[in-house]
């Protein structure tokens, strides 16, 4: 009777198994939140490098520039190299160029020089980049352009898909009901990341806001631009991204783009590009120039200034970029209020021209923003291209978790990086 019991149960177990193995919910199960080698369990699409490669030219030794910096360590501070911070962290692609001159490149946690990793949100960037280049060619008329345009089924749903426009989209301001906890397993960005079916999942989206009113930061906005790139240039986001970035901007190696699944080809346009540091570097070179490569205008040089410049009044974010912010530091360190109204007061009486306050959930306490001249393509875990407009300055860094213990954090170790740099 024991044993049949046990039978029973285990047969149980399998069948809940079985069935979780059809739904996105087997693969949240098995896998438990994204990981940097995500494109080994997707389908995925080829971009091809080119066969005209660009390189940048090398400062004589992978460490011509390894400063010291300060890292905490057992709650402690103490100074080592970058080299031997790098060591201890999740960290696999550290990249650091300057006039086009490598001064930095090192890998680490068993990976080179030619391997890929899913670079998540930084893919955001890249399509907004392709939007850019698909407007400048005249497959989309303009941001201005509502959804339906292009994804005519999306009018009979809920009527503000009428109302949604590529702008909307690409300030995160599409008022979409989504949950961007990518670690609970049955919150929509769930299924997005691990479902097989994006287009019925967006179909069956709801509004919160009306388009246009909240910036709220959410994946599903940029899927639905992936999905408008391909349906305006009736080409892959993959052969697309070949075509117009991967090949004229000499890529040294193959890509990839993650998809929901062979039968139904939607690609994750909000964090499916799996690429090499290297070639990310690039992508920062293309803005850095604004927007020419090699002489040629690739992308228009006004999309390239909506994308970089400060936006303050959307929480420092424009065209699926992070354009300028920077906690501001004092001597002391970071500058810290005990409430908004003192943080505000501080700002003007530092006779900051732009800034924003922020709630630190940290410490609880009041945070001031203060614009940089520099922008950001970021991932999840912290995988980040930092580009200096002042100091002409490409920093990639690919890694596997925020590292926030040792580090703090990346975005501000990039932008101390940058600054050091003669």
């Amino acid at each position: 009777m024991k044993r049949h019991q046990q039978t029973t149960k285990i047969l149980l177990i399998l069948t809940v198994l079985a069935t979780f193995a059809s739904c996105s919910l087997s693969r949240s199960m098995i896998y438990w939140g994204p990981d940097i080698d995500d494109h080994k369990i997707f389908y995925k699409d080829t971009v091809r490098c080119s066969d005209n490669k660009f390189h940048f030219h090398k400062a004589g030794s992978d460490m011509a520039f390894n400063p010291r910096i300060t890292v905490t360590k057992k709650s402690k501070k103490i100074k080592i190299t970058l080299d031997s911070m790098l060591k201890q962290t999740s960290t696999v692609a550290f990249v650091i160029i300057k006039n086009d001159t490598i001064l930095f490149e090192k890998y680490y946690n068993g990976h080179s020089r030619n391997d890929v990793s899913t670079t998540f949100s930084m893919t955001k960037s890249v399509t907004s980049t392709l939007i850019g280049i698909a407007i400048d060619q005249g497959y989309i008329t303009s941001v201005h352009d509502t959804v339906t345009k292009y994804i005519p089924e999306l009018k009979n749903r809920d009527p503000n898909f009428s109302k949604l426009t590529i702008e909307h989209l690409l300030n995160m301001r599409s008022g979409l009901k989504f949950n961007e906890n990518v670690k609970i397993p049955l919150t929509k960005i769930t299924r997005l990341h691990y479902g097989s079916n994006i287009m019925g999942l967006v179909k069956n989206m709801k509004f919160e806001h009306e388009p246009g009113t909240v910036h709220e930061y959410l994946s599903i906005s940029t899927t639905i631009l992936g999905i408008v790139l391909e349906r305006a240039t009736k080409t892959s986001f993959a052969k697309y991204l070949e075509q117009n970035l991967w090949k004229p901007l000499g890529m040294e190696y193959d890509a990839s783009v993650n998809m929901d699944s062979k039968r139904n080809r939607v690609s994750k346009a909000y964090g499916g590009l799996n690429a090499s540091a290297i070639d990310l570097a690039k992508i920062g070179r293309l803005y850095l120039n604004k927007g020419k490569w090699n002489g040629k205008q690739i992308l228009p040089e006004n999309w390239v200034k909506k994308c970089t410049e400060p936006n303050p009044d959307n929480n420092w974010y424009s065209y699926q970029w992070y354009n300028g912010a920077g906690l501001y530091k004092d001597s002391t360190g970071y500058v810290f209020k005990q409430d908004s109204i003192s943080a505000v007061n501080y700002a003007n009486s530092n006779k900051f021209k732009a800034y924003s306050v922020f709630k630190y959930w940290g410490n609880n306490k009041w945070g001031i923003i203060v614009p940089e001249n520099s922008f950001q393509a970021i991932g999840i875990m912290k995988q980040v291209m930092h580009v200096d407009k002042n100091n002409n300055v490409i920093i990639v860094r690919l890694g596997a978790s925020s590292d926030s213990k040792i580090v703090g954090n990346y975005i501000n170790l990039l932008d101390n990086l940058a600054k050091k740099i003669d």
